[in-house]
């Protein structure tokens, strides 16, 4: 059987280990969910996965405690959960391997790039615990650093906090590149939001060659919104968050971003990308009007938001019409992520896309 994504990466949050317990480890649930996994490695996929601790200890939810010491119970918490997985899947035969961000050297391997690549290459199952090991980010977080880590290109992120009091003013997209082994990025400000900014982000894992961001029309009592661009060498790749109060609103940003694209890069020779939330499902007025100059690349017959029961496809990406045509190798809506709680850390599930640049492009 062809397999359709080679290596592939598993969130599995703490609520869905704990089953219908809510608490703790059930360990009915976990033997089907390795059940699962062992006969997707037997098919030869190259399988990783980030374990949540919420089944345990949540560090954001543990009220008047030091956050930084809360999230490390949290990451701890992850530990324990990465154990019980690995001990149920070499019960079925499969060659695991734990590596955690904080180092645990007496139960698993720190965590090492090269390494946990190495693993999925030898047919090793490997488990990723203790989240990203910094405190103020979810496990959710983790589970996309990790899934770069192991060769994505680009992220596209929308609803960044710069300098806030809610995050005790963590410059987010920054931090993020920082862990990703200094990607280059660029930050768009919408709007200024609790002491610090808000705003949209694109990260790469190759030095962009131009990048900037564009402020766009702004909808009657709606937020502000912003367009932000990335050029690399052989493609480029933008994001905005489109206005969810007025639909006329969402009309005149995407006039603006079509405007702006083909004006910079429509005869580039690059393909171009746009991935975002829209705010519109691909049949609404907005998406038909993306669809007269964009080409929708990821699926959207599943929903992507909200997340805990995700029922609307508005989350998605795009290539500009009469750019360099691209392979679509794979589109997946990262269900993985759903869980309880989810909604704590995003109302949308993500959006990945595997592409091949023209061979022109390469």
């Amino acid at each position: 059987m062809p397999l359709k994504y080679k290596r592939v990466l598993l969130k599995l949050s703490g609520e869905a280990l704990a089953g219908e317990k809510k608490f703790g480890i059930d360990y009915s649930v976990v033997r089907g969910i390795c059940e699962s996994i062992k006969k997707c490695a037997s098919l030869g996929a190259e399988i990783g996965i980030v374990v949540g601790g919420g089944n345990f200890f949540r560090g954001r939810d543990a009220g008047s405690m030091d956050r930084t010491r809360a999230d490390h119970m949290g990451m701890l918490a992850t530990t324990i959960n990465a154990l019980a997985v690995a001990d149920v899947l070499e019960q079925k035969g499969v060659d695991v391997r734990i590596q955690t961000a904080l180092e645990i050297k007496e139960v698993a391997e720190p965590y090492i790039r090269a390494r946990a690549i190495r693993h999925l290459e030898k047919g090793r199952v490997v488990i990723f615990g203790c989240g990203t090991g910094n405190p103020f980010f979810s496990t959710d977080t983790a589970a996309v650093l990790r899934a770069a880590e192991i060769d994505a290109d680009a992220i596209c992120m929308n609803e960044l906090d710069n300098n806030t009091n809610r995050t005790r003013h963590v410059y987010q997209l920054k931090h993020f590149a920082s862990l990703m082994g200094s990607w280059d990025f660029e930050y768009g400000a919408a709007m200024p939001y609790d002491g610090g900014e808000y705003g949209e982000g694109v990260t790469t894992r190759k030095k962009a060659v131009n990048k900037f961001s564009v402020a766009l029309p702004k909808g009657v009592g709606a937020e502000p919104r912003v367009l932000v661009v990335m050029e690399m060498e052989d493609y480029v790749i933008c994001t905005s968050h489109l206005d969810h109060v007025s639909s006329e609103a969402q009309l005149g940003q995407v006039e603006l971003i079509t405007k702006t694209m083909k004006e910079r890069y429509g005869d580039s020779g690059k393909p171009v990308f746009l991935g975002g939330d829209m705010n519109a499902t691909p049949s609404s007025e907005t998406g038909k009007l993306l669809q007269k100059d964009w080409e929708i690349l990821t699926i959207t017959g599943f929903g992507t938001f909200p997340s805990d029961n995700p029922s609307k496809c508005i989350d998605y990406i795009m290539q500009l019409k009469g750019t360099p045509k691209c392979e679509v190798v794979g589109s997946q809506i990262l269900r993985w992520f759903k869980s309880g709680d989810v909604t704590k850390a995003s109302d949308h599930l993500p959006v990945m896309l595997d592409i091949k640049l023209p061979a022109k492009n390469k």
